[in-house]
């Protein structure tokens, strides 16, 4: 893949990263705090790629770091609610 695409996913994470956070921020997903992790784990994904791409070591410690965050938050979130639903 060319340098073209690889500026697109990490402008995509980007965009992802901030606005899962403003939204969280403003709180929308106060009842849906799983959204707010999915945002999280593929946004850092998307800024992961990017990152391997561009060969920024901070960067992919950074993102790989908050990707393993957001899915074990997401776990979390999963079988908290499986819980509650009885599951």
């Amino acid at each position: 893949m060319d340098k073209t695409v690889f500026d697109i996913i990490g402008w995509a994470g980007a965009i992802g990263l901030l606005t899962g956070y403003l939204l969280f921020s403003l709180g929308k997903f106060d009842k849906m705090l799983w959204v707010y992790h999915i945002f999280n784990f593929s946004s850092s994904a998307l800024l992961l790629a990017n990152a391997i791409y561009t060969h920024s070591g901070p960067f992919i410690f950074v993102n790989t770091v908050w990707s393993i965050i957001a899915l074990i938050s997401i776990v979390k979130e999963w079988r908290k609610s499986n819980k509650e639903n009885g599951a």
